[in-house]
């Protein structure tokens, strides 16, 4: 019934990748660096492509085909009213085990966590979908998906459950987003309540051998097929190994979702000035042509900027977000050499294995995993800060774009009267009583 995600906490450990530095490699090294790194990422890639091996949630990768994920898809699905509705960034990774005929899949995001204070804390949530709740998964090759996608066509899974999905969370997690990720959070709160929607790939480099992967998860789902499905993969979905070990839980709604107050603060109350107090504000004339333009004016600027700032901060942090993807790429992809690494290095070396080059490798490894952690704390802080810098100099200048524009109204404004005021001084008569009437 629910969809696999991947933890990826911001208060977790940078993952403890290793880079290509020497010959030798052992397992025991990999074992730990693979440990850790389940921590905060669920998925190794495979080499540049979109689509990685899955070995999330401590799943037994050697033995399963097809094993995919794919990173930054679009969603779409209808809603109560039968409208189409849309939403980017949502990765997938399938696990589907042909020997032990297990499956399943997951949907997940990173939600930037409201209550943090820290910059970039970020949790996961997941959408499990189980296989026994599958009722028919079709892949289809068509247009893109979104206004925004500018590629001819793209590979779409189609998912048609029974039931539900099943929405993971940290345990005491309060589902409550800052806004740069609000859209992502109600589209996954949306998603936890829809039995049909449909998957449109990032398959950007997609090859042979991963369309076949994916054909035959059309196939087994098909309605074709409907005898001997997979079952869940009890490994895979072991909610306790999620989130470093923390463990997660299938949110209730009703309960983990914030609300916002039923009624906003009130504004102070006005106290009139008692009897016999002397008031030292002068009584304001209204004006009809100011009030038929000025507020026109400033809600439409105010709408204007609002849009601009909303424009402004969805590029960057997807920028952010896309060079945080590109460095996860390059992790696994030393992670992959380093594998191929251990195995070239198993064959050549005996089993009575000199206890020399096995402390020197150890080292050689350890201060590997130090330096890419170092490098990659280093560029993510020096990304938030220029995201930081950018904002402040945009709400810069929008304040003082607005002081501009209320200087002008208010200039504005005091031509307009006193142009109103000189006409009708110059159409005032003199009458025989010697009294002055001003025609109005």
């Amino acid at each position: 019934m629910a969809s696999p995600c991947i933890a990826a906490d911001d208060d977790d450990p940078t993952q403890p990748f290793s880079s290509p530095i020497g010959r030798d490699h052992i397992p025991r090294c990999i074992d730990e660096a693979e440990a850790n790194r389940d921590e905060v990422h669920d998925g190794v890639e495979n080499k540049d492509d979109d689509v990685t091996l899955s070995d999330s949630s401590d799943c037994d990768t050697e033995t399963a085909e097809p094993n995919i994920s794919y990173q930054n898809n679009a969603v779409t699905w209808k809603d109560d009213t039968n409208q189409t509705q849309h939403a980017d960034g949502i990765h997938l990774d399938i696990y589907l085990d042909t020997l032990t005929n297990t499956s399943l899949f997951k949907l997940y995001c990173n939600i930037h966590h409201k209550g943090s204070k820290a910059k970039g804390q970020k949790h996961t949530i997941f959408l499990f979908i189980h296989p026994e709740s599958v009722r028919a998964i079709t892949l289809n090759s068509g247009r893109s998906a979104g206004p925004s996608s500018s590629k001819p066509s793209r590979q779409t899974l189609s998912f048609s459950i029974v039931q539900q999905p099943s929405l993971i969370i940290p345990k005491g997690y309060v589902l409550e987003s800052k806004q740069r990720s609000k859209g992502l959070l109600n589209a996954v709160l949306a998603l936890a309540n829809v039995t049909d929607f449909s998957i449109h790939l990032n398959s950007s480099n997609i090859t042979i051998p991963k369309q076949t992967r994916l054909e035959s998860v059309a196939r087994i789902f098909s309605l074709n097929f409907p005898h001997n499905r997979p079952l869940t993969n009890k490994r895979c979905a072991n909610l306790e190994s999620l989130y470093g070990g923390r463990g997660g839980e299938v949110a209730n709604l009703s309960r983990d979702v914030g609300k916002a107050p039923i009624q906003a603060d009130l504004p102070p109350s006005y106290d009139e000035p008692q009897r016999g107090q002397v008031s030292n504000k002068r009584r304001r004339i209204d004006y009809d042509v100011t009030n038929d333009k000025s507020p026109t004016v400033h809600d439409d600027l105010f709408k204007s900027i609002r849009s601009h700032l909303n424009g402004i901060e969805s590029r960057i942090c997807t920028h952010i977000d896309g060079m945080e993807g590109r460095i996860n790429t390059r992790l696994d992809s030393i992670e992959d050499r380093l594998k191929q690494l251990e195995d070239k290095v198993s064959d050549a070396l005996d089993v009575d294995r000199d206890q020399y080059i096995l402390e020197e490798i150890g080292e050689q490894l350890d201060d590997c995993i130090t330096g890419v952690k170092i490098e990659s704390e280093e560029l993510f802080k020096a990304i938030d800060d220029r995201a930081d810098m950018t904002i402040e100099r945009l709400e810069q200048e929008v304040n003082e774009r607005i002081d501009q524009l209320g200087e002008e109204v208010k200039d504005s404004t005091a031509e307009l009267v006193e142009e109103s005021l000189k006409k009708k001084l110059v159409n005032a008569s003199l009458r025989i009583d010697g009294s002055i009437f001003l025609d109005i």
